[in-house]
C-alpha cells in the first residue's frame, strides 16, 4: 500500500465529519420533533382520513385541507397557492389503515415503518459493499452483523435521511423498494425485481424512470414493472375514480411553479434552473425568463434520458455495466425530480454502493461529502430568500454533486468487471492472509466468468 493511501484515507475521513456536523445537533433535534407531528405525512394522513370518512374522492382542495387537519389535531401545511396533496393515487393505499389510528398514533406507525424500512435498506447497502470487498467469505450468508448494525446505524444519523423523518416523507420507502428491485436482479429474479420497483413507481412518479432500464437490460423485468403498475392503477381507479388522477395532472404544474425555488430543493436539476432563470419569491434569476427556464429543464431531461438510453445500449452485458448502469438510471430519477427535497438524495445511497470499486472511490468521496452537508447548512450559506443567483447554485450543491456520479457511472458503464476483482484482491481476507487474484469472478447468477483481460 503508498504510504500516501492513509494520508488520503483520513483527510477523505476528515472531510466527511466536518460536513456531517457541520450543522450540530440542528438535524437531530429537528427529526425528533419533527418526527412526532411530521407536516408532510399529516397530508397523506389527512387525505386518508377524508377519503373514509367524507367519500372516496378526490383529496381536499387548497386550504380546505388546512381546515380539515386542523380538526383532526394535525399540523397544518404551507401551501403557498399550491394544492395541499400530490401523490399518485395508489399512494393513498397504504396509509389508509393508518386513518384509524388517530394523527399521533398514525405518525408513530408511520416513523416505525420508516426505521423498519432504513434497517432493510441499510442491510442492502452493507450487502452491496460485503459482496464488492469482500467482507464476508461467503456472499450467500450477507454482510456480517457488525458491518450492517455500523450502515444502520450511520445511516440513521445522515442528514438526509435525518430530513426525511422529520418531515415524515417517502424517500426512505422509495430508496429501499429501488434498493430491492436492485438485489432482485442481481440474484436473477426478474419478476420480483419487476414488482419491487413497480410498487417504487405506483408511490411517486420519478421511479418509472427505471423502466426504461429494463426494457433496455431485462424485458421479463420490465414486463412485471409493467402489471405491478397495472395493477395499482386499476386498484386505485376501483377505490377512488378517475378524479384523484384528474386533479394529480392538473395540480403538478401549480405545485411545481410554487415551490421551485425553494431552499430545501437541493437535489433537482430543475430547482437550478429555476432559480437562474425563473426566479420566484424564494430567488432573484439571473436573468428573469419562465419560459426560457422550462425549456432548458426539458433539454437538460432529454440529454439525460438520452445519455442513459445510449449508454445503455452500447454497454457490455458484465456485471460491473449492470451495476453501473441501474446507479446511473436510479440517480436519474433523484435528477429529473422538479421538486427533490435534500430528503430524496437517500435514494442514491444503493446507487453509490455499487459503484464502489467501479469507479475511483477518489473520485466518489467528494460527492458523497457534498451529498451529507445538511440542509440547514445549504439554507444558512445560501442566505434569507430571495437569494441571489450564485448563491442559487450553491443551494443546488447536491444536484451538482449527483450529476457528476451519474457522469462517472455512465463513463464506467461500459468497462469490464475487472476492476470490481482487482479491488477485492486488495482487500486482505478474513483470515488475515493476502488474498491471491482469482482468475475468475462470479457473474449475477453465481457462476464463474474468466475476467476481463486489458486489450481483449
Amino acid at each position: 500500500m503508498s504510504p500516501a493511501v492513509p494520508r488520503r484515507r483520513a483527510l477523505a475521513v476528515l472531510f466527511l465529519a466536518a460536513a456531517w456536523l457541520s450543522a450540530g445537533s440542528v438535524p437531530v433535534i429537528d427529526a425528533v420533533a419533527g418526527a412526532r407531528a411530521p407536516v408532510d405525512f399529516a397530508r397523506d394522513y389527512v387525505t386518508a382520513h377524508a377519503w373514509i370518512h367524507q367519500g372516496h374522492g378526490p383529496p381536499p382542495v387548497g386550504e380546505a385541507g388546512n381546515v380539515y387537519a386542523a380538526k383532526l389535531g394535525a399540523p397544518q401545511a404551507v401551501l403557498l397557492g399550491g394544492p395541499y396533496h400530490l401523490h399518485p393515487p395508489p399512494a393513498l393505499l397504504p396509509v389508509l389503515p393508518l386513518a384509524m389510528l388517530g394523527f399521533g398514533g398514525a405518525a408513530l406507525a408511520w416513523l416505525t415503518v420508516s426505521v423498519l424500512a432504513l434497517a432493510m435498506l441499510a442491510f442492502i447497502v452493507a450487502e452491496v459493499l460485503a459482496e464488492t470487498l469482500h467482507q464476508t467469505s461467503d456472499a450467500a450468508r450477507g454482510p456480517s452483523a457488525a458491518f450492517a448494525a455500523l450502515v444502520f446505524f450511520l445511516a440513521l444519523l445522515w442528514p438526509p435521511v435525518l430530513h426525511d423523518l422529520a418531515k415524515g416523507q417517502w424517500s426512505i420507502l422509495l430508496a429501499v423498494l429501488i434498493a430491492a428491485g436492485w438485489r432482485a436482479l442481481a440474484r436473477d429474479r426478474p419478476r420480483a425485481a419487476g414488482v419491487w420497483l413497480g410498487l417504487a413507481a405506483s408511490l411517486k412518479a420519478t421511479p418509472l424512470l427505471l423502466l426504461g432500464f429494463l426494457v433496455l437490460r431485462h424485458r421479463r423485468a420490465a414486463l412485471a414493472m409493467i402489471a405491478t403498475l397495472a395493477a395499482a392503477l386499476g386498484v386505485s381507479l376501483i377505490a377512488s375514480g378517475v378524479e384523484p388522477w384528474r386533479a394529480l395532472f392538473a395540480d403538478a404544474p401549480r405545485d411545481v411553479a410554487a415551490w421551485q425555488t425553494w431552499t430545501a430543493n437541493t437535489a433537482s436539476l430543475n430547482g437550478l434552473v429555476a432559480r437562474l432563470f425563473a426566479g420566484g419569491q424564494f430567488a432573484r434569476p439571473l436573468v428573469e425568463a419562465p419560459a426560457m427556464a422550462r425549456v432548458a429543464s426539458t433539454a437538460l431531461a432529454a440529454i439525460v434520458i438520452g445519455s442513459l438510453a445510449l449508454a445503455t445500449m452500447r454497454a457490455d452485458r458484465s456485471p460491473a455495466s449492470d451495476r453501473a448502469l441501474f446507479a446511473a438510471w436510479a440517480i436519474a430519477t433523484v435528477l429529473l425530480n422538479p421538486l427533490a427535497w435534500t430528503h430524496t438524495v437517500v435514494i442514491a445511497l444503493v446507487p453509490l454502493a455499487l459503484l464502489v470499486g467501479i469507479v475511483p472511490t477518489w473520485m466518489l468521496v467528494p460527492a458523497f461529502v457534498s451529498l451529507t452537508l445538511p440542509r440547514e447548512v445549504l439554507a444558512i450559506l445560501g442566505g434569507a430568500p430571495p437569494v441571489s443567483p450564485w448563491r442559487g447554485v450553491l443551494l443546488s450543491c447536491h444536484a451538482v454533486a449527483l450529476l457528476g456520479v451519474f457522469a462517472l457511472a455512465l463513463a464506467h458503464a461500459r468497462r469490464r468487471s475487472g476492476v470490481l476483482q482487482e479491488l477485492r484482491d486488495a482487500v486482505p481476507a478474513h483470515d488475515g492472509r493476502e488474498r491471491q487474484a482469482s482468475p475468475v469472478e462470479p457473474d449475477q447468477r453465481g457462476a464463474q466468468r474468466p475476467r476481463h483481460v486489458p486489450g481483449e
